[in-house]
């Protein structure tokens, strides 16, 4: 059984239905749609193809939306591209913008018109995930000048990064608010936010996600949810679209403990931040965000690069190989794949490859954390205690199958993930959502199960869904954990052992 969780980006190499049921039978778990291509109706089609492979191969997928967010792009300049040479000068510009006395031969359009005001003279710029480096040497009307340090070809809407620069625009684009709506009126379970820079940003999205899911979604929500209003640091009560801030900014990296705080989730985006970070950082700072995320029991994904030669190549190298398996060392909930399965050559070799790694290091894993249990004993709060007391138990006492929680928004499901039990951790929610959500917390299945006041029904219920999908024999123990009331937000205050 695979515990990490992988993730797939969808595009033109796996958007049928066949590519998906393969992709989910080889050990995908959460589906991304990129929002920076395609139009509502393809997403439509992707959304709906997902839904039926899912139904179809009797599993829980998670849904991610991916949001552009505020990428600085090069704008429209010739199909070919213009060749820049080493020691030249080049001339960033607003697009339409009305060029002035040609002193130089080279004007570059960019899509960002208020640029020359947040970059300064002597600060680097770097073009298309960092192959071409231009030094600024001069800023006059609206123009950036700028000394080649790197050269080669600047093709249309090739991205730009600014490594010393402090960048004013939001984190959500007009765009981003338009998609956000067409994920929320869909029903997606988790929304990823791009080029974050500090919790407000965090907090502005989810209170957006409050009014629409308010605005589609409110004859549709049980009435013993307790959905509370939006408070100061964004957090809901409730079952919502999670958010899962990327962190790609040195901002973000900054700002990172406030940003955990008020996300519900964190992606190591490390393609943005290898450029905006010293590269040598970057495994240092992936260390430390997986750590944070997991003492907070919060869900975390390393993204970018992962199985790269895999876009191309029918085996991953051994760097890779390692890549992934240091993550998963780690302690992250989930390992993502992005061109390797939105283009490349070998979309379900590349999930096959990551399955196989997975299962081959997380008894390493579980091995280490067992030997360092005690990082995690200082606990602050009746359920993180709850927690820690029910995989003990599944463990050292009961010797459990199971340890089958009870909830309804998945706090404490991801709250037992965060110790890496050797026993699987199955997760019974009233809500779809919810149900789906958990799809991303490592060792985690889970199940819709309708909560009664009655914890004897509830009991019951949830032995026959073990039953059911045979994950139990007669005679088996498992230890449940749930909050009493059922089926309200609140604090996990009950453990108990059964017998099947």
């Amino acid at each position: 059984m695979k515990r990490t969780k992988i993730v797939a980006t969808i595009g033109p190499a796996t958007e049928s239905k066949t590519m998906m049921e393969n992709l989910i039978s080889a050990g995908l778990n959460v589906a991304r749609l990129n929002f920076s291509h395609g139009t509502y109706h393809h997403h439509q089609m992707l959304i709906a193809h997902l839904k039926e492979a899912a139904k179809k191969m009797k599993v829980t997928i998670a849904i991610i939306q991916d949001l552009q967010g505020p990428r600085i792009r090069i704008g429209q300049i010739s199909e070919k591209g213009i060749k820049v040479d080493k020691g030249v000068t080049v001339a960033l510009v607003p697009e339409n913008y009305a060029i002035p006395l040609k002193t130089i031969s080279l004007y570059i359009p960019i899509q960002y018109p208020t640029l020359y005001k947040e970059i300064k003279v002597s600060h680097p710029i770097l073009i298309d995930d960092a192959t071409i480096e231009l030094r600024v040497t001069k800023i006059k009307n609206k123009a950036i000048y700028c000394k080649v340090v790197t050269p080669g070809i600047i093709k249309t809407h090739k991205g730009m990064n600014f490594p010393q620069s402090t960048i004013k625009c939001p984190a959500v684009t007009s765009k981003d608010w338009q998609d956000l709506e067409f994920g929320v009126k869909n029903g997606l379970d988790f929304v990823a936010l791009s080029f974050v820079k500090d919790a407000s940003d965090i907090i502005k999205l989810r209170r957006k996600i409050f009014l629409l899911e308010k605005k589609y979604h409110h004859n549709k929500v049980e009435s013993h949810y307790q959905l509370e209003k939006p408070k100061a640091k964004g957090k809901i009560g409730g079952v919502h679209m999670r958010i899962i801030a990327k962190i790609e900014r040195r901002e973000a990296v900054k700002n990172f403990d406030s940003i955990l705080e008020a996300a519900d989730g964190i992606m190591v985006a490390r393609g943005d931040l290898g450029i905006e970070m010293p590269f040598e950082d970057l495994p240092i700072i992936q260390k430390k965000i997986i750590d944070k995320c997991r003492k907070v029991g919060k869900q975390v994904i390393v993204a970018t690069q992962m199985l790269d030669s895999m876009i191309r190549n029918p085996l991953p190298t051994r760097a890779e190989v390692s890549d992934v398996a240091n993550a998963i060392l780690d302690g992250t909930d989930a390992i993502m794949l992005s061109g390797e399965t939105a283009s490349g050559k070998y979309p379900l070799k590349a999930v096959q490859a990551m399955t196989k790694i997975a299962r081959e290091v997380e008894e390493r894993l579980i091995d280490e954390q067992e030997a360092k249990e005690g990082e995690f004993k200082n606990l602050s709060s009746i359920t993180q205690i709850m927690s820690f007391m029910a995989q003990d138990l599944a463990e050292d006492v009961a010797h459990a199958k199971l340890i089958v929680c009870a909830t309804t928004s998945g706090f404490t499901a991801r709250n037992i993930s965060r110790f890496r039990s050797r026993v699987p951790v199955v997760a019974m929610a009233p809500a779809k959502m919810t149900v789906n959500q958990m799809s991303l917390s490592w060792g985690v299945t889970s199940y819709y199960v309708p909560f009664t006041s009655s914890f004897d029904i509830l009991i019951k219920k949830i032995k026959q869904v073990l039953l059911k999908h045979k994950l139990v024999e007669v005679g088996d123990a498992i230890v449940v954990v749930a909050g009493h009331p059922f089926g309200f937000k609140g604090q996990t205050n009950l453990i108990k052992v059964e017998i099947i």
